[in-house]
């Protein structure tokens, strides 16, 4: 028996089945809610890895950034269930050049129902900070105008004072958990964002 025939000898109902299969698969990619997570000189790239892992099995996701396929500006225009701002580094005015000509895009996005995320220099940047004198950088998400979001370790009452690597209790789902902590951000309007996965 020749090679070919050994390959030609399956049934058409087996290669229907195996095309049927592959269309369930993509049919299902496209009925995932649309995320879009933020990569470039504002976040660690290892942060937006990680965003990235916790959602893909329930988001379809798009990648933003500099270096992306998609600007933020562009990625917003897809209509996604919520934007992410993931963390990384601690210098306000590098990640305010990159992310700050998108500002007026976000409050837009937010202001007609979208969702914004955001984790360590992410939810600080959802409210406003000072870069010179004026409260000239943030997205200004945050209920009241000129929010600003800042350190929890600096706030009356906190319960740790120290940037130290911390394990703090939270209560989740009316459940207490133990999350990792380095620096907490809070927000003046004590403003909680939650996302459901």
């Amino acid at each position: 028996m020749e090679k070919d025939e050994v390959n030609d000898s399956r049934s058409s109902e087996e290669v229907d089945n195996k095309e049927d299969f592959v269309d369930d698969i993509e049919d299902e990619s496209t009925d995932k809610p649309l995320a879009v997570i933020y990569k470039g000189p504002a976040a660690l790239d290892t942060c937006t890895e990680a965003m990235e892992q916790a959602l893909k099995k329930k988001y379809e996701i798009i990648i933003c950034g500099p270096n992306e396929k998609y600007s933020i500006k562009e990625a917003l225009e897809l209509s996604p269930v919520v934007y992410l701002q993931p963390g990384g580094g601690d210098e306000m005015k590098t990640a305010w050049d990159d992310v700050g000509k998108f500002a007026k895009d976000i409050r837009e996005y937010v202001s007609k129902g979208g969702n914004y995320v955001g984790i360590c220099m992410g939810a600080f940047l959802a409210g406003v900070f000072d870069l010179s004198g004026n409260n000239s950088g943030g997205f200004n998400l945050l209920t009241e105008s000129g929010s600003y979001s800042d350190s929890y370790i600096e706030t009356e009452g906190a319960e740790i004072k120290t940037e130290k690597e911390a394990a703090l209790d939270i209560i989740w789902n009316g459940k207490v958990h133990k999350i990792f902590s380095k620096t907490v951000h809070i927000f003046q309007s004590q403003l909680i964002l939650i996302l459901k996965l």
